[in-house]
């Protein structure tokens, strides 16, 4: 069952090339960090920290899922790293027509999966404006290669 997931804790976005930065580049393609797409449900997937307290063990999911994507397929999916933020101020934000994003525990894929999603009602504007809020927010980037 999904825990409630308190505000005085952190996520982390796990990263992957070449989705969310070109190859052969240090910099990040910051446009593609947080998507939302419609066919996934509108949502996008962090890690819970209280579930994968140490770096070392988002590093050892972000490994698994580049283990998964390759398997299936996707054979140019890198993990490289990923970057976190206090849950409070990502539930804090709000875009100017009231809209604000959620956190919940969804353990389906994984014990410290978790989701970011809009609140009820939001417009093509608010997303908008709450993709580049929510990306202000998260940290510098902790970087990583898969053995």
């Amino acid at each position: 069952m999904p825990e409630y997931i308190p505000d005085t804790d952190e996520v982390s976005r796990l990263l992957f090339e070449p989705f969310m930065r070109p190859a052969g580049r240090d910099d990040l393609h910051w446009d593609n960090i947080f998507q939302f797409p419609s066919d996934q449900g509108a949502c996008e997937s962090v890690v819970w920290r209280a579930k994968a307290p140490a770096m070392v063990d988002v590093h050892a999911i972000g490994c698994d899922k580049q283990g998964s994507d390759r398997k299936s397929g996707r054979t140019k999916s890198t993990y490289f790293g990923s970057i976190t933020a206090k849950v409070a101020e990502i539930r804090a934000l709000r875009s100017k027509g009231g809209i604000s994003i959620t956190v919940s525990h969804c353990p389906d894929e994984f014990e410290a999966h978790a989701h970011l999603a809009f609140s009820d009602g939001a417009k093509k504007n608010d997303k908008s404006e709450l993709k580049v809020l929510l990306r202000a927010k998260f940290g510098p980037l902790s970087g990583h290669t898969c053995p």
